[in-house]
């Protein structure tokens, strides 16, 4: 039995993963792609596995696969969190005061 904590906690990780891929209609775009979260979901998962299960069983192809992955998911992440940066460097200077010129 998996004890209520570990169920809970995943559903609220979910939940977290959710709102950084949902577009906010009308206020701001997805904090990632869809394709982005997809592909960091297998390192969550396996992130899970190492932390909760204290296995040492892991698949090596799997495991080769996660390893070869990992540049292309950090660069699409990188650029993910630059689109929404700017996303918000814009917002920022929505609400600045507007300086006339003199």
């Amino acid at each position: 039995m998996i004890p209520r904590y570990f169920v809970l906690r995943r559903r609220i990780e979910s939940e977290l993963e959710d709102v950084r891929r949902a577009v906010v209609t009308s206020l701001r775009p997805a904090v990632l792609r869809g394709d982005t979260a997809n592909r960091l979901d297998e390192y969550l998962r396996f992130r899970h596995l190492v932390r909760n299960l204290y296995t040492w069983n892991f698949d090596a192809d799997k495991l080769g696969a996660l390893v070869v992955g990992l540049p292309g998911v950090l660069a699409d992440l990188e650029a993910d969190l630059n689109l929404f940066g700017g996303f918000l460097e814009a917002a920022g200077h929505a609400d600045a005061p507007m300086v006339l010129p003199s």
